[in-house]
């Protein structure tokens, strides 16, 4: 019951920061959301690896009589091969291997899988160096509130265990119901999981917001492009500024000389016509069947943008920083 209590509260509080809309409350809401996805999945784990302890004892009994004698339908335990001691460790530590396991179990439905990875990472981006942008995160939350609905519809987290010494004050506050009368019963879980949906069930454009979305960020990088010609007499075209951006943002270009020209035999990964093929796919999003599938063909064309883009701004910022340095020489600051 108050694991009930702690992923509806989680969820309640996400609903009213969406609403509100503005970034410092999405940001808040996208980590709540990721953290009420792991609890639920870190919960489905527990549960399963309990019932593997019990089949592991099973099997150890079984593996102890010898194979000529061992009955038939012990057979299954023995072809049965137990995780091991490091694949818990990585299940129990990280995200990824969480959503991994569970999806091999089937308590994750694999249309979720890929989402639910991208979305971490949004979370990763906003914890750790609380950037993200504002429309993307606007767009994260709603698609991962629903992903958590599914979550604890597919997981059935629910209230299976009532101990009185608990405190279900706000779960009674809210849904006006005695937390005694309804545990081990998915009635309340349920209509809480229908009042979320219920308050973002005008909002269908996703597939339409993403593609809008994507498309803005690539004029952003052409704005980009544009502006370091306009303002350097070094680079002499918006490919120019391209080839030597993919050169600078390599691992080993990291250091004081970071912006030394490449030689002449570097190879960029990626040619200026990338755009206008991440543009031309925008339809895939557009016309996806579902959210899920809309987002899943975002974040594949969001991984290719990506792969160039923050070292485009990255030039374009050392540009504006020297414009900016060289006024203030001019003010005599």
């Amino acid at each position: 019951m108050k694991r009930l209590s702690i992923l509806l509260f989680q969820l309640d509080e996400a609903v009213r920061l969406i609403l509100d809309g503005r970034h410092e409350h999405l940001r808040l809401a996208l980590l709540l959301l990721d953290n009420a996805a792991e609890l639920q999945m870190e919960w489905a784990i527990q549960n399963s690896f309990e019932g593997a302890e019990f089949k592991e004892r099973l099997r150890s009994s079984a593996l102890q009589i010898p194979a000529t004698e061992r009955p038939p339908n012990l057979q299954d335990y023995v072809d049965w091969q137990p995780l091991t001691r490091r694949q818990k460790a990585q299940i129990a530590r990280y995200f990824d291997e969480k959503v991994a396991y569970l999806s091999t179990e089937a308590r994750i439905a694999s249309p979720l899988v890929a989402p639910l990875k991208h979305l971490h990472e949004y979370r990763n981006q906003a914890y750790h160096r609380g950037q993200l942008r504002p429309k993307t995160l606007a767009l994260a939350c709603r698609l991962y509130l629903e992903i958590n609905c599914d979550l604890a519809l597919s997981l059935r987290i629910g209230g299976s265990v009532y101990d009185s010494g608990e405190d279900y004050s706000w779960l009674e506050e809210r849904f006006s119901v005695k937390a005694v009368r309804v545990f081990n019963n998915p009635t309340l879980r349920d209509t809480a999981i229908a009042q979320y949906r219920r308050a973002f069930a005008q909002d269908q454009g996703l597939g339409a917001a993403l593609a809008q979305h994507l498309e803005a960020r690539v004029s952003d990088l052409r704005d980009a492009l544009t502006f370091v010609v306009e303002n350097t007499n070094y680079f002499s075209s918006p490919e120019h500024v391209f080839r030597e951006s993919q050169y600078f943002a390599l691992p080993e270009r990291i250091g004081p000389d970071r912006f030394a020209p490449p030689p002449p035999t570097y190879q960029a990964p990626f040619t200026l016509s990338v755009l206008d093929d991440l543009l031309g796919r925008l339809p895939q999003i557009i016309s996806a069947p579902s959210r899920l599938e809309a987002f899943a063909a975002y974040s594949a064309l969001e991984g290719i943008l990506e792969s160039f883009e923050g070292s485009v701004h990255a030039v374009a910022s050392e540009v504006d920083r020297g414009i900016q340095l060289a006024i203030d020489i001019a003010r005599g600051k």
